[in-house]
């Protein structure tokens, strides 16, 4: 089960405060509000493809994110109540079990014109495609096991020849809730880690030199844009609440998968080597 909150979360001293606020008055993360339909202005994705990530504010219907979101609490507390000997271990990971992350009531979130907007920009594509399961997460308060090391979404998804990576929470995230740290200046790494093999995680990735960017705050509704090769890492759960998020990957009709997807044109999941959209190698 997680570890208390008093085992690893460390007093900071009223100097030490001040140097992080600092630190994070320089390193401000890039966001943008969403355009309104028909501002063709400018790329709605120009940020993410400068810097390999980009938060997009309210980009999605903050009703979809809510029933979504509820959805997920309601799954939660079952799960919880179920008994099963498989809580401990989702908990300890920070995963929903596969059912939940199954349910196409998860797709209301994809169905979204407006996400599927923003998709089409940054892959340079008109059909889109989602790799299934969507990765459903909980965090619960003071639980450092189910923190993401710093990686690169590529590590963990080689059965994607292109793809980017949609971070969407479904509570408030500030300094003690936390979510997502970038790296700045990685965007265009090569793949980092060569050795695979791991417990729950992958081995984390060097940052040294690299300017932490805590994407903080964000409201639901709001978005998270990652390219493949951005490191980033999980922030701890500090609150007093569970970190409800999901994480979607997408990719355009130039890609290819080897593990199951969502065709988000006919809304049926495709198996491997299945027919359909000839979207497997």
């Amino acid at each position: 089960m997680p570890a208390s909150r008093s085992r690893w979360m460390p007093t900071r001293s009223s100097a030490s405060k001040n140097r992080l606020a600092k630190s994070r008055s320089a390193a401000m993360p890039n966001d943008t509000t969403l355009h309104s339909p028909g501002d063709d202005s400018m790329s709605l994705t120009a940020s993410f493809h400068r810097d390999g990530y980009q938060i997009i504010r309210q980009a999605l219907d903050p009703a979809v994110v809510r029933d979504v979101g509820l959805f997920l609490e309601e799954s939660l507390e079952a799960f919880r109540r179920s008994g099963s000997a498989e809580v401990e271990e989702h908990t300890r990971s920070g995963h929903f079990p596969l059912d939940v992350r199954l349910s196409p009531r998860l797709w209301e979130l994809p169905r979204q014109e407006s996400l599927q907007a923003i998709l089409r920009d940054a892959l340079g594509t008109q059909a889109l495609f989602m790799h299934m399961p969507p990765t459903a997460r909980f965090i619960e308060p003071g639980n450092p096991l189910a923190a993401v090391p710093a990686h690169q979404d590529v590590s963990y998804n080689r059965h994607m020849s292109d793809f980017l990576t949609v971070w969407i929470p479904f509570v408030p995230i500030d300094d003690a809730c936390g979510g997502v740290t970038m790296f700045e200046g990685s965007q265009e790494f090569p793949e980092l880690l060569d050795d695979l093999s791991r417990d729950v995680w992958l081995k984390p990735v060097p940052t040294d030199g690299l300017r932490r960017i805590e994407c903080q705050p964000m409201h639901p509704g709001d978005i998270l844009l990652l390219n493949r090769w951005i490191i980033h890492e999980s922030m701890p759960n500090r609150s007093s609440r569970p970190r409800l998020s999901i994480d979607l990957r997408f990719f355009g009709e130039t890609a290819r998968s080897t593990k199951h997807y969502l065709d988000c044109q006919s809304w049926t999941v495709v198996p491997p080597g299945g027919a359909g959209s000839g979207r497997v190698a």
